[in-house]
């Protein structure tokens, strides 16, 4: 069973044990997942309410459908991180007797360790478009439902800095060159984002 097919209690207790997954890089999608839940229940509730101006209420199902996608790909990540994570574990079991071993072994630690940056980094790309959405619908949908908007920026907020710092801690354990440019320019890029402070949403 996935880790997102269990319950909350499950999850929590799960993440709260000495086992290291799931850890910081699972909940940081699920906070990704939740930003994204919250906009999409926005988003539908804009679409059916005759406040709404009548062209923002037409933009708004298609507005949910894309949220929506954002959504269950965080969930997916909840389990690809945990699964990325137990990679590099194993990579680490493996023998380092002879030399060949040892240059094996440093191959699958370098490969899932990239692996396992690169999970996070998608979801902080995910989060990113969270924040964005947020702030470009919040003046047009229901105003009543703006608290639900402020939830989901500050949790694809919070999922933006626990992502990125799992990125970071993955890529410590990477010589420099090994670190493909594109990754380094995808992760500056979404780290950008939290160097500006964040907006007074209405």
């Amino acid at each position: 069973m996935t880790w997102v097919d269990r319950t909350v209690r499950d999850f929590v207790e799960a993440v709260a044990s000495a086992e290291p997954t799931p850890g910081g890089g699972a909940v940081a999608a699920l906070a990704a997942a939740f930003g994204a839940a919250l906009l999409q229940m926005y988003a539908l509730r804009s679409a059916q309410s005759p406040k709404i101006e009548p062209d923002w209420r037409s933009r708004f199902p298609e507005i949910a459908c894309r949220v929506a996608g954002w959504k269950l790909r965080a969930l997916a990540l909840v389990d690809e991180d945990v699964r990325a994570f137990d990679a590099v574990v194993q990579a680490r079991r493996q023998p380092k007797e002879t030399e060949a071993q040892r240059q094996a072994r440093a191959a699958a630690l370098r490969t899932a360790i990239l692996q396992a940056a690169h999970v996070p980094l998608e979801v902080a790309e995910l989060c990113v478009q969270v924040l964005q959405a947020c702030q470009e619908l919040v003046a047009h949908g229901l105003p009543s439902m703006r608290s639900d908007v402020q939830t989901a920026y500050a949790m694809a907020r919070a999922g933006l800095m626990a992502a990125l710092a799992n990125v970071a801690i993955n890529l410590e354990g990477l010589d420099p060159a090994d670190v493909p440019d594109t990754l380094q320019a995808r992760y500056e890029a979404a780290r950008q984002v939290l160097t500006t402070a964040p907006p007074d949403l209405p």
